[in-house]
């Protein structure tokens, strides 16, 4: 049984994480450059979308029984194997991990 729970707390995460990374779109790229603290609320705020992802397929992997990822890369690899996730979609994504 998956913990739906868990899966739901990292997608609440997940959606306040992309809340503030779109507040951040309305900045231009040299904003961003220019301004240490913009750039550095734009890093991290990709990094714990990024984990919270990462989280959520090793939470489906651990539940399904699937083959355990070697890395995080590979969480994104054994989703798309198992047909959980579109190739194309896990192809593109994986690389964030």
């Amino acid at each position: 049984m998956i913990d739906k729970e868990q899966i739901n707390l990292r997608l609440k995460k997940l959606n306040d994480y992309l809340g503030i990374l779109e507040h951040l779109q309305k900045y231009s790229v040299e904003e961003i450059e220019q301004d240490e603290l913009k750039r550095g609320s734009l890093e991290r705020y990709l990094q714990l979308a990024a984990e919270a992802c990462i989280d959520i397929g090793e939470i489906i992997i651990a539940e399904k029984n699937f083959r355990s990822p070697e890395d995080s890369y590979s969480v994104f690899t054994i989703l798309k194997e198992e047909k959980v996730l579109p190739e194309d979609f896990a192809d593109r994504f994986a690389p964030v991990a």
